[in-house]
C-alpha cells in the first residue's frame, strides 16, 4: 500500500453510542500509512453524526424502499471502499447485498443472510447453540413447566428491547399478550460477560476479548472490565468457528452462576453496543483489523498486541452544543 493512501469508509446508523464512537475513532487512529475519510449516515436528520463526521446523509430508515437506491447513490458519489454496518437493523441489508456491493467495488466483512437470521432470531439462535453442544438456559416449549422466576425475551429485538424479568404466570400473561414472537427461559443469577470477537473473510477466529459488564443501561455497557478469556469460552469459540459460518464483527454474551457453569444467552451479528471501546482500549482493535482483512494486509501485529487485563471503562453522558436555524 502507498504511503498516505485515502479510504473512504461508510459508517450506516451512525448517530448511536457505536456509530459515533466508531467516527471519532476512525478519526484519530488510522492505520500506517493510510487516511480515513469518513461518510456517516443515519435515518435521524437530527443524528450527532451530522456534526462528528466530515461527510453526512441524511437517508431513509434501512427497511423502507427508497433505502436501497439511496446508499447506491452514496456509494458511487462519495467512491466509497468499505461499508461498516452498525446495528442489528441495518445488518440484514448489507448481508442480502454482498454480492451487489462487491460489484461496485466495495468491501465489507458481515455474516451472510441465513446466518444473521439464525443468530439474531433468539429462538433460532437458543435451537442453533443447543445442537452444535453450546450451553443456554433452559427454554422453556411448555408454558405449564415454568419455574420461576424466568425470562422472556422478544424473538427480533436488539439490546435490552423486550427482555422481561417473570416472577410469576401473571407477568407471564401479561407480556406474552404483548410480544408478538417470543421465548421463554431459566432465569440465570451470576456475572454477566460479553465477548467481542472478529472473523476474517473464510470463518477464521482473528480475534476475541472477553469482558465482564458492571453496569448495564439500555443494553449497553457503561461500567466495564476487561478480564481473561476462560477456558470454557475459549472451547465456545473453538465450536462456534468450526460449526458457523461466520463473518466480521460478531459478540455474545453469557452468564456465569454461582457454579461456576457458563450460559450463552445473547448473539449479535455487529459490534458490541456498548463495550467495544474498551476492547480496543485494551489491546484488540477491531475496526483497524478489518480494514487491514479488506485490504489484503497482515494482521498479526494488531491481533496480538498486548492485552490489559483489569482496565476498566466508565461511560457517560457529553453535551454537544450548536446553533441551528
Amino acid at each position: 500500500m502507498g504511503d498516505n493512501q485515502t479510504l473512504n469508509l461508510l459508517i450506516t446508523s451512525a448517530g448511536g453510542i457505536s456509530g459515533t464512537f466508531l467516527i471519532r475513532h476512525l478519526l484519530d487512529h488510522p492505520i500506517d500509512n493510510c487516511h480515513y475519510n469518513i461518510v456517516a449516515v443515519d435515518s435521524d436528520e437530527h443524528s450527532l453524526a451530522r456534526y462528528m463526521s466530515p461527510t453526512f446523509y441524511h437517508v431513509p430508515k434501512c427497511n423502507d424502499p427508497r433505502y436501497e437506491k439511496v446508499i447506491y447513490d452514496i456509494i458511487i458519489k462519495e467512491n466509497i471502499h468499505m461499508i461498516f454496518p452498525v446495528t442489528s437493523y441495518d445488518t440484514p441489508f448489507y448481508a442480502k447485498h454482498k454480492n451487489k456491493l462487491s460489484s461496485m467495488g466495495v468491501k465489507l466483512l458481515v455474516c451472510d443472510s441465513t446466518t444473521h437470521e439464525l443468530l439474531h432470531n433468539k429462538k433460532k439462535m437458543y435451537a442453533l447453540m443447543s445442537s452444535i453442544g453450546v450451553p443456554t438456559p433452559l427454554v422453556y416449549e411448555n408454558q405449564g413447566n415454568i419455574h420461576y422466576p424466568a425470562m422472556i425475551k422478544a424473538c427480533e429485538s436488539s439490546g435490552s428491547v423486550g427482555v422481561h424479568k417473570l416472577e410469576s404466570s401473571v407477568d407471564r400473561q401479561y407480556w406474552t399478550s404483548k410480544l408478538k414472537e417470543y421465548v421463554i427461559t431459566d432465569y440465570v443469577h451470576g456475572k454477566e460477560f460479553t465477548v467481542d470477537c472478529l472473523f476474517d473473510q473464510n470463518g477464521k477466529l482473528i480475534i476475541y476479548s472477553t469482558r465482564e459488564r458492571k453496569k448495564v443501561h439500555g443494553g449497553g455497557v457503561v461500567i466495564s472490565k476487561k478480564v481473561e478469556t476462560a477456558e470454557a469460552v475459549k472451547e465456545i469459540l473453538k465450536t462456534l468457528e468450526s460449526h458457523l459460518s461466520l463473518i466480521g464483527p460478531v459478540n455474545f454474551q453469557y452468564i456465569l452462576d454461582e457454579n461456576n457453569h457458563i450460559f450463552l444467552t445473547d448473539f449479535n451479528t455487529r459490534f458490541a453496543s456498548g463495550g467495544l471501546p474498551l476492547t480496543i482500549a485494551a489491546g484488540n482493535d477491531i475496526p483497524n483489523v478489518m480494514v487491514q482483512l479488506m485490504l489484503g494486509l497482515p494482521t498479526n501485529a494488531a491481533a496480538n498486541k498486548k492485552e490489559i487485563f483489569g482496565l476498566m471503562m466508565y461511560r457517560y453522558y457529553h453535551e454537544f452544543f450548536v446553533e441551528e436555524e
